[in-house]
């Protein structure tokens, strides 16, 4: 585990921190050696002075903690066995009132909260502010709408979700302000266009609007998941909120997405994200009780929908014709105008099942992602296996009966609300049987839209849809001369059914990992890790083994499987 101490604005290195950090780095805001930029607009002027330190000091904490996030790597396709994707993260922050983010509870909390978001360990010491520049944040002047007239903020991310929370506060009257990140020109143009919709979709209706900009700055971002971003996000709207006595925060995001549930263990790069799950949410709030009296409730209105349920919202209040100027995909900052969407990534092909399934495929095209899901080749790896595990996953839930599902998704008891079990756990089963129709009725409708070029056996087989039908027919797709279970305990290789134990299927994980995401071959305590015998040999581990000298191959201390490259 990589630790690494962040020095914030001048603040000095503790005496009781000395000689505990492999690293340290400084975040500096202002001047010309400025290493990080916290642009959001300025809340403190806009409310002539009046806000709270222990306010200002929450949002700077998190812009702080998203700079650090940015800038030290998880290991990436280097590191298959994720030794490194957990990080020690340390932050001196100078701030308004030191005792109280020094105090036990209120540390404790900060770190329970961002450590499950990002899923990392984080410590924190606070030191006073030298200086009035110091205690306030540097924010840009894009100011629109007297915030006392607002009665919600929603962070906008310009996807669908966020989208339909706001047309339904302005629906039913309801004043909003859209706390937005600010992005490139793409992104910023796209927002722009969204804007203009919502105000010509509700003439009439008010709605402010603040951006927030945390980054970086003077080299290029390290790490790009930023899985802290939600926490900056949630304070700066929680503030802003408690403010203006809003009673509340709208984090929005569909059911699945937010509980990510784990489908498939060869996704190493596509590890659950946290940004609006129920834990994180139910953390949040409780730090923000500490920071803040009667502070704000940050909720997720979608908790419970698929995203073709919030389609059906988003008709419901009237902006479905606003979905075009929406944007879901994880890679979308490289992806040009004209096709904004990858189609590759979780996020894409989830929004293209549920526009299928809805009927709102008119305004979500084929033609506006640069991959079609259905009908591409899928090459080997982490983009294949998400496509096929997330329609197989769609498949289980369909067959398992209701006490199942639970078993099944074991991480969705984490996400039930204390003295609301019952009624959390059936809403959850409603939602995971939606998935699983909306899902299917994509498929289905898919494969009657190309019926014909099936039956001319006009569909790669190596596309989602050909294997697919693959599955149906028993086929093996041409290439595929390895294929795990989710769980590795059994394998297909070369036409030859495999089963491994416990110990022996975390092997074989971390090898095919390390095949289809680099480096290829690892070494004996790379290969054993995870599996209870790291003090294994290779070669008792699995002695007398149909797989050992043929699937697996052993050179100069090193193991592989014997997979060919071409089909990678």
């Amino acid at each position: 585990m990589s630790g690494v101490l962040f020095l914030c604005d001048g603040a000095t290195l503790p005496t009781a921190w000395r000689g505990q950090w492999e690293k340290t780095d400084r975040l500096v805001t202002k001047g010309d050696r400025a290493t990080a930029n916290f642009a959001i607009q300025n809340l403190d002027a806009w409310f002539h002075g009046d806000l709270n330190g222990r306010w200002l000091d929450f949002v700077r904490i998190a812009a702080y903690a998203l700079a650090a996030d940015e800038s030290v790597s998880r290991g990436g396709t280097a590191d298959p066995t994720l030794r490194q994707w957990r990080r020690r993260l340390g932050l001196v922050v100078p701030v308004n009132d030191s005792d109280f983010w020094n105090s036990t509870e209120v540390n404790r909390a900060l770190r329970e909260c961002l450590g499950f978001l990002s899923g990392d360990d984080w410590e924190f010491t606070f030191v006073p502010a030298r200086d009035d520049e110091q205690r306030q944040l540097s924010f840009g002047d894009e100011v629109s709408t007297p915030a006392a007239e607002a009665d919600s903020v929603i962070p906008l991310s310009g996807g669908m979700d966020s989208l339909t929370a706001a047309a339904e506060e302005l629906a039913a009257g309801r004043r909003p302000i859209l706390l937005s990140h600010r992005g490139g020109s793409v992104a910023q143009n796209r927002r722009g266009e969204l804007l203009d919709g919502l105000r010509s979709r509700f003439p009439g209706r008010t709605f402010g609007r603040i951006s927030v900009q945390a980054n970086r700055i003077g080299k290029e971002q390290i790490e790009p998941t930023q899985r802290s971003r939600s926490f900056l996000y949630a304070s700066a709207a929680t503030v802003l909120a408690a403010r203006i006595r809003a009673h509340d925060v709208l984090l929005s995001d569909n059911g699945w997405a937010s509980v990510n549930p784990h489908i498939n263990d060869q996704l190493s790069s596509t590890l659950a994200t946290r940004s609006t799950h129920p834990t994180f949410i139910r953390l949040f709030n409780e730090l923000a009780c500490l920071v803040i009296a009667d502070a704000p409730l940050v909720r997720n209105p979608f908790w419970d929908q698929t995203r073709a349920g919030v389609l059906g919202r988003l008709k419901a209040a009237g902006g479905i014709d606003l979905l075009p100027f929406t944007n879901s995909c994880a890679a979308a900052r490289n992806l040009p105008r004209a096709t904004p969407h990858c189609g590759r990534c979780s996020q894409c092909i989830d929004r293209r099942f549920a526009t299928l399934s809805a009927g709102f495929e008119s305004s979500d095209p084929v033609e506006g992602y640069k991959f079609d899901v259905f009908r591409g080749e899928l090459p080997r790896g982490p983009v294949r296996a998400l496509a096929v595990s997330y329609v197989r996953t769609a498949r289980r839930i369909d067959a398992l009966p209701d006490d199942g599902l639970f078993r099944e998704f074991d991480t969705l008891l984490e996400c039930l609300t204390p003295g609301h079990e019952d009624d959390d756990a059936d809403a959850y089963v409603r939602m995971l049987r939606g998935q699983a129709a909306m899902v299917l009725a994509g498929i289905e409708e898919q494969l009657i839209r190309h019926r014909g070029d099936i039956s001319r056996g006009l569909i790669s087989p190596r596309s989602l849809l050909g294997i697919l039908i693959s599955d149906e027919t028993g086929a093996q797709t041409q290439g595929d001369e390895f294929i795990p279970s989710d769980d590795y305990r059994t394998a297909v290789w070369q036409g030859k059914p495999l089963e491994f134990s416990p110990s022996q299927a975390v092997v074989i994980r971390n090898l095919h990992r390390a095949f289809l995401e680099g480096p290829g071959s690892l070494s004996a305590a790379l290969a054993l890790e995870g599996s209870g015998r790291e003090d294994a040999r290779m070669s008792d581990l699995f002695k007398h083994h149909e797989a050992w000298g043929t699937l697996i191959l052993a050179t100069h201390r090193t193991y592989r499987l014997d997979l060919s490259p071409k089909d990678a």
